[in-house]
């Protein structure tokens, strides 16, 4: 465990603010391919198929990464 702890130190982050780092990051590929394709796949239903439980956080946490609403992006 401790060894793990050293590593996110390492990188200047938690456990935590990488795994929703990571899902954003899932988050905007679906963004983007919904864009390319003219997509009517819900903003929604992107948060849950990039682990979010709750829309509300996921809106949040992607305002404050990327400075929009994820249906703005």
């Amino acid at each position: 465990m401790r060894k793990l702890q050293r590593s996110f130190a390492l990188i200047r982050t938690t456990p935590t603010d990488y795994l929703i780092q990571k899902r954003l990051e899932h988050a905007c590929q679906l963004l983007r391919a919904r864009r390319s394709k003219q997509g009517t796949q819900l903003v929604s239903t992107i948060a849950y198929a990039s682990g979010f439980n709750d829309v509300s956080y996921s809106n949040h946490q992607f305002r404050r990464a990327f400075g929009c609403a994820p249906g703005q992006f």
